[in-house]
């Protein structure tokens, strides 16, 4: 429990303000430039290297978290 905590102390804040960052640019772009025909694919792509980024911050330490061990 205490690592869980710890680990959302250290990431959660950070990952949500570079979320709202990454989605803004990836909407406006989808919204101002991308044919709505290809809008789907362009979100899926964006979703998927979201799901990548997320998947690296899940697994990797915090350094916050190493020293509660």
């Amino acid at each position: 429990r205490a690592r869980l905590t710890a680990k959302l102390r250290a990431e959660l804040l950070p990952t949500v303000i570079k979320s709202t960052a990454y989605w803004s640019v990836v909407q406006t772009l989808n919204f101002r430039y991308v044919n709505a025909a290809y809008a789907v694919v362009l979100t899926s792509a964006a979703m998927f290297l979201w799901t990548i980024y997320l998947s690296f911050i899940g697994f990797r330490r915090a350094k916050s978290v190493e020293s509660v061990d």
